[in-house]
C-alpha cells in the first residue's frame, strides 16, 4: 500500500488516520450508509420476520444496557423492551435507563441519538412545513440530517424548538423545567408563551417555565456532543488490583468484558453500593465511558486518592482516551510518565493515532499485547493498525487472537468483515458485519462495511 502525505492509507476510507475527528466524522459519514443499508429492512417487528416499511420512526440501534430501553405503545399502558427494526408511531412513548442510548431514524431520514435517562413521545408533525414532531420530557437528544435541511419540532413542558438544518442538540433537565437548544449547523427557534428567540449556528439558548428564552454561553461543539462520540475500550481488567471478594462479585460483568461484550458487561454490573474501592470505580468508569458517559466516568475517576501508582496509571489512561477523542491537539506524553501497563500502552496507541503517528501507534498496540497477551481489545487494535499499513498477514494473526480471546468483540467482527472483503468473499464479509451489528448496533465501522458491500 502506497504512502499518502507521509502516512500509509488504511483500507477503509482512511479509517485509521485521524482519531479525534474520525470518531465523529466517520460516525456521521456512516449514517449515510446506515440509512440506505437499514432503511428498507426495518419494520414493526424483528427485522428478519417482518415486511419492509417506509413510514414511521425506526429504531436503528440500542447501546449500553439494552433491557433499559423501553417503549409503550399508544393506549397500551404497558412498557415493553425496544428492539432494532421497531417502528414507532405518533403517540408511542419511550424511556431509557442509565447507561442506555437509542438511535432513531425519523420519517424525513434524519438521525436522532437519544441519551441516557431520557423520556420522549413521538408526535404528529404540528404543521405543513414540519416533517417530524417529537416531545422530549427529559434527557438529551442529538439530531443529524444527512442531506437537505430537515424541519423538526421538539416540544417539552417549558418550551418548544423548531429546527431547520443538519445538526442540533437538545437537553431537558430531569424536572422538565429547563429546555436548552444548541445549534451546530442550521438554525432554530426556541419559544414558549413568554417569547421566542432565533438560534444561529454555534449558538445556544435556554428557556425555563414562566420565563422567555434567553441566550446561553457558547460551548465548543466537541463539548456538546461528547456523549455521542465513540470511546474505545482500553482497560486490561487483569491489571485491576481488585480484592478477591471484589473480583468474585464483579466476575459476571468481568467475564462479559473479557469476551468483548461491553453492553453485557454493563448489564451485569452489580448495584452501586457504599464503600466502593477505587479499583472498582476505575472499572465502572471504563464501562460508562463505552456509552459516552464522560461526566460519570470522570466523577468516578476523581474519587481516588492517587496513592496506588497502578490505579493512577489506569485512571490516567482512561482520561487520555477521553482527551484523544475530544481534543483537537492531544497533549504529548510527559517524559517521566512512560507507560508501564498494557492499558496505558493501548491508550497511547489511540493518542499517537490522533497525532497522526501511525508507526508509534502500532508499536504501542504491540507493546500492549506483549504485556498482556490475553487482552482481546489490544489484539483487535493491533489488527486495525496492521491493516492500516497493508500488513494483511499480520492483521489476520492479530485478529485470530482477538476473536479467540474476545469472541463477542463487535469491532473485531467488523475487522473480520474488511479482511473478507479484501479476500473477495462478500457472503462471509456480510456475515461478519451482521454479527458485529448484533453485538453493537451503533458500531460505525460495521455500518460502513455493510454499506460498502451494498455499493
Amino acid at each position: 500500500m502506497e504512502p499518502i502525505a507521509g502516512r500509509y492509507a488504511p483500507p477503509i476510507q482512511q479509517y485509521a488516520l485521524i482519531l479525534r475527528s474520525s470518531f465523529r466524522r466517520i460516525w456521521l459519514a456512516c449514517l449515510i450508509l446506515l440509512l440506505s443499508a437499514r432503511g428498507g429492512e426495518a419494520a414493526d417487528g424483528p427485522a428478519a420476520s417482518r415486511p419492509p416499511s417506509t413510514n414511521g420512526v425506526i429504531v436503528l440501534a440500542i447501546e449500553g444496557v439494552r433491557e433499559k430501553a423501553e417503549i409503550q405503545r399508544m393506549g397500551s399502558g404497558q412498557w415493553d423492551r425496544a428492539y432494532e427494526g421497531q417502528v414507532l408511531k405518533p403517540g408511542d412513548q419511550g424511556r431509557l435507563g442509565n447507561a442506555t442510548r437509542l438511535t432513531l431514524r425519523l420519517s424525513d431520514l434524519s438521525i436522532m441519538r437519544i441519551g441516557e435517562s431520557s423520556e420522549f413521545t413521538i408526535t404528529e408533525p404540528p404543521g405543513a412545513g414540519t416533517t417530524q414532531g417529537f416531545s422530549l420530557w427529559r434527557g438529551l437528544l442529538y439530531l443529524f440530517h444527512r442531506d437537505a435541511p430537515g424541519s423538526t419540532r421538539i416540544q417539552s413542558r417549558s418550551a418548544s424548538a423548531a429546527t431547520r438544518g443538519t445538526e442540533f442538540l437538545v437537553e431537558v433537565d430531569p424536572s422538565g423545567d429547563t429546555f436548552t437548544l444548541s445549534v451546530l449547523a442550521g438554525e432554530g427557534e426556541l419559544s414558549n408563551d413568554q417569547g421566542r428567540l432565533m438560534v444561529r449556528p454555534g449558538e445556544r439558548a435556554t428557556a425555563q417555565s414562566g420565563s422567555a428564552p434567553r441566550p446561553s454561553p457558547r460551548l465548543e461543539s466537541h463539548q456538546l456532543i461528547q456523549w455521542v462520540l465513540y470511546y474505545p475500550a482500553v482497560l486490561a481488567d487483569a491489571e485491576l488490583p481488585l480484592m478477591a471478594e471484589e473480583r468474585a462479585r464483579l466476575e459476571p460483568s468481568l467475564a462479559e468484558y473479557r469476551a468483548g461484550d461491553l453492553s453485557a458487561a454493563l448489564s451485569r454490573l452489580p448495584s452501586l453500593g457504599a464503600g466502593l474501592s477505587y479499583a472498582e470505580r476505575v472499572y465502572r468508569a471504563a464501562l460508562f465511558l463505552s456509552v459516552g458517559q464522560t461526566r460519570e466516568s470522570e466523577a468516578l475517576l476523581s474519587a481516588g486518592d492517587g496513592s496506588d501508582p497502578t490505579l493512577s496509571s489506569l485512571a490516567s489512561s482512561l482520561r487520555g482516551v477521553m482527551a484523544a477523542v475530544r481534543d483537537a491537539e492531544p497533549r504529548a506524553q510527559a517524559a517521566d510518565a512512560a507507560p508501564v501497563t498494557a492499558t496505558a500502552w493501548l491508550a497511547e496507541a489511540f493518542r499517537f493515532q490522533a497525532l497522526r503517528q501511525l508507526d508509534s501507534a502500532r508499536a504501542a498496540a504491540q507493546r500492549a499485547v506483549d504485556l498482556q497477551p490475553r487482552f482481546g481489545f489490544a489484539w483487535a487494535r493491533l489488527c486495525e493498525l496492521e491493516m492500516s499499513f497493508g500488513r494483511w498477514r499480520e492483521a489476520g494473526v492479530a485478529l485470530d487472537h482477538a476473536l479467540a480471546l474476545s469472541p463477542r468483540n463487535a469491532q473485531a467482527h467488523a475487522l473480520r468483515g474488511f479482511l473478507e472483503i479484501r479476500g473477495l468473499s462478500s457472503s462471509r464479509a456480510r456475515a461478519a458485519f451482521e454479527g458485529a451489528l448484533r453485538l453493537d448496533g451503533a458500531l460505525s465501522s460495521a455500518w460502513m462495511g455493510r454499506g460498502l458491500l451494498k455499493i
